[in-house]
């Protein structure tokens, strides 16, 4: 998150297949379950989230 909404419209006006969590009410989604959501629809992540890093990182080494 931390994302703006109007980053997502704007990829999506641009011709990308972009989505926003809230677009799926899934804005309380854990950081972890969000990384397996891109992994398994084999999409980019955009955050302002300093701890995601760390998360990919780890995710990384296993």
């Amino acid at each position: 998150m931390g994302i703006s909404q109007s980053v997502a419209s704007w990829l999506k006006e641009q011709g990308h297949d972009a989505l926003h969590l809230n677009d799926e009410n899934l804005y309380n989604l854990q950081d972890n379950l969000i990384l397996e959501k891109a992994i398994g629809e084999k999409r980019i992540i955009l955050t302002s989230d300093m701890d995601f890093s760390q998360l990919l990182a780890f995710n990384k080494s296993q």
